[in-house]
């Protein structure tokens, strides 16, 4: 098994970014595991909620489309260690 780190947007150079950490044999496993796990915890439709203190402040919502995560988004991979 194998670390596969993926790096989604950039949020040093642009509105929201994301990275995940998913273990597997293949990058297209980690492909798609990571979009089902995002798709079983975003829901139907994809919105992260923020809570906000303030309260001016309604409502924040980060969505994400899973469908467009591919292997193209890993940066790197490392053997993950095996326990004993």
């Amino acid at each position: 098994m194998k670390k596969f780190h993926f790096s989604c947007g950039n949020s040093t150079t642009d509105i929201v970014g994301l990275c995940a950490q998913v273990v597997a044999d293949t990058r297209q496993e980690a492909v798609s595991k990571l979009r089902n796990a995002l798709e079983l915890s975003l829901g139907p439709l994809g919105a992260v909620p923020i809570h906000s203190e303030e309260p001016f402040v309604e409502y924040i919502n980060v969505y994400i489309n899973p469908d467009y995560i591919g292997a193209s988004q890993i940066e790197e991979q490392e053997r993950r260690e095996q326990a004993d």
